[in-house]
């Protein structure tokens, strides 16, 4: 069994660290999609706009940043846009 290290606060094995990447869905029990949070400070319930093939749309952050490997991604990530400001 390998030993866990932390990095970012996040659990990860050896040679398999997280990284800054958000995991959204479009809507309740869908899909997980993951993104590029750029800069944003995002926590699990924001509401977010993303870049997807069919132009914006919204979803909700269910994964916060830096908690999934890096190893489970392929490809190339989609930027959040931004958050999506409720008050409007």
């Amino acid at each position: 069994m390998k030993e866990e290290e932390t990095w970012n606060g996040v659990m990860s094995t050896p040679g398999r660290p997280a990284v800054n990447v958000v995991g959204v869905r479009f809507s309740p029990a869908g899909l997980m999609h993951y993104f590029d949070p750029g800069d944003e400070d995002l926590t699990v319930g924001d509401r977010v706009l993303v870049e997807t093939d069919n132009g914006s749309r919204e979803a909700v952050v269910a994964i916060a940043p830096a908690q999934v490997l890096h190893s489970d991604l392929r490809g190339e990530l989609a930027p959040v846009l931004r958050k999506v400001d409720l008050e409007k």
